[in-house]
């Protein structure tokens, strides 16, 4: 049995981004490969010990980077189909 490597694309919740998933996603179906999305969360002006930020930001900033590969893994499946195995990463 072969072993495909993943796809890996970045996003970020841009629409270049998605178009960058939906094309990602054809080859991975066409490769029999797995696709692998992720993105990255960024905090401004943090460093160390973030004293005085409230828990609820960094909530939001997850929360946010889940929304942007929920949004990913759709334009995929739209793209390629149910069958095709979609990893996510934040």
């Amino acid at each position: 049995m072969t072993v495909h490597r993943p796809i890996v694309v970045g996003i970020d919740g841009s629409q270049s981004s998605l178009q960058a998933v939906s094309w990602a996603a054809l080859e991975a179906a066409l490769r029999r490969a797995p696709l692998a999305l992720v993105t990255t969360t960024f905090v401004p002006g943090v460093y160390g010990v973030p004293i005085g930020v409230p828990a609820s930001f960094f909530e939001e900033v997850e929360r946010d980077g889940k929304k942007r590969l929920t949004r990913a893994k759709d334009v995929a499946t739209e793209t390629a189909g149910l069958t095709l195995d979609i990893d996510t990463e934040l």
